[in-house]
């Protein structure tokens, strides 16, 4: 058998992140576009995509570009916010022209959402900081 054929089979039959991070013809000095800090990230998206969805809110944008994973939600009244702010960490508030943006750590993402309306909240109104919180 040729000798070259045996290694590409052997990287073949690895599994699906190193079949992924390995083309036939590369070796382990190229670089890798699907690292293990990658598949982590996309882990954690994904888990908070799905918390979310439970908690029957809407994502509106996702960013993930730099140290910094992050998704924005969509505010709506009607819902209660009360089991993400249950699970989330210390929230920042700051002052926007629609509202007060909202945002905190919620299992390794910042969930981020406007709050809109409301006594001090609005353009050119300073928002309130709640104990243990802090501005933007």
């Amino acid at each position: 058998m040729d000798e070259r054929v045996e290694p590409l089979r052997a990287r073949q039959q690895g599994t699906a992140m190193e079949t992924a991070q390995r083309m036939p013809g590369e070796d382990d000095r190229d670089a890798h576009l699907f690292t293990p800090s990658f598949f982590e990230r996309l882990r954690r998206l994904n888990r908070v995509r799905r918390e979310l969805r439970r908690m029957q809110l809407r994502i509106t944008q996702i960013d993930w570009v730099g140290a910094e994973l992050s998704v924005r939600i969509e505010r709506d009244p009607a819902k209660s916010l009360a089991p993400l702010l249950d699970s989330m960490e210390r929230r920042r508030f700051r002052p926007v022209d629609a509202g007060v943006e909202v945002a905190g750590q919620f299992k390794g993402v910042t969930v981020r959402w406007i709050e809109r309306g409301g006594p001090g909240v609005g353009a050119g109104r300073s928002a309130r900081l709640r104990p243990g919180c802090a501005s933007l």
